[in-house]
């Protein structure tokens, strides 16, 4: 289970410097007056995972700054993943990733680059793709991508998403493989047998105009 640790918001849309943290079972109501940021806590969480949002990377930062910065600390198991993201407004962006044990030691990991780093992210740590986080786990205000939205191919897609059917057609690939391998298998070794009874008959001939008695 991935739980969210802590957030920090730096020059992101209407925050100058947030900090929150989360403690494991905790509820948590944001309170505020509307245009307070609270929707932009949300916002910075699937940017920091998937670099999307609402607004144009290039207008993240906050008013004035030339650079938004949202770091995300998520724990999986004892161990805390930190994922930080950075859009500046000439449209330059990063993403990095490392790994904080239990006794702080902290060690990069080992992809390096957007897109490496990004496909980690979706399907071996979050183990969703941007449409789907926000269709199922996080509902970001006025979501245009909102599931009754999408065409009928794209419902298709996420639902399959869903039940993980890629691991599905990767499994039937894999049996279809072995299969194949097996029947291979079967073939030869039905033709060394084929091949064992011709010369076990052939033996038998032998032994027989030598006047050697066999019992079957």
């Amino acid at each position: 289970m991935i739980l969210l640790k802590k957030i920090r918001l730096i020059n992101f849309l209407s925050h100058k410097e947030t900090e929150l943290s989360f403690e494991k079972n905790e509820k948590l109501l944001l309170d505020g007056a509307s245009g307070s940021g609270k929707s932009s806590i949300m916002d910075g969480i699937v940017w920091a995972l998937f670099g999307v949002s609402r607004a144009d990377n290039r207008s993240l930062a906050h008013k004035g700054q030339k650079t938004a910065t949202v770091t995300l600390d998520l724990l999986r198991d004892e161990e805390v993943i930190s994922i930080t993201r950075t859009a500046t407004t000439t449209g330059k962006n990063t993403l990095s990733v490392s790994f904080v044990s239990p006794t702080g030691e902290r060690v990069a990991h080992p992809l390096s680059g957007i897109r490496p780093l990004q496909e980690w992210i979706e399907k071996e740590l979050i183990g969703a793709s941007w449409l789907l986080f926000v269709n199922s786990i996080a509902y970001i205000q006025n979501n245009t991508e909102s599931f009754v939205a999408q065409t009928a191919p794209k419902r298709k897609e996420l639902l399959l998403e869903i039940v993980k059917a890629e691991d599905y057609r990767v499994f039937y690939e894999n049996a279809r493989q072995r299969l194949a391998e097996l029947d291979n298998d079967h073939s030869r070794l039905s033709g060394q047998i084929i091949e064992l009874e011709g010369q076990i008959t052939a033996l038998g001939v032998r032994l027989k105009d030598r006047g050697v008695h066999t019992q079957a």
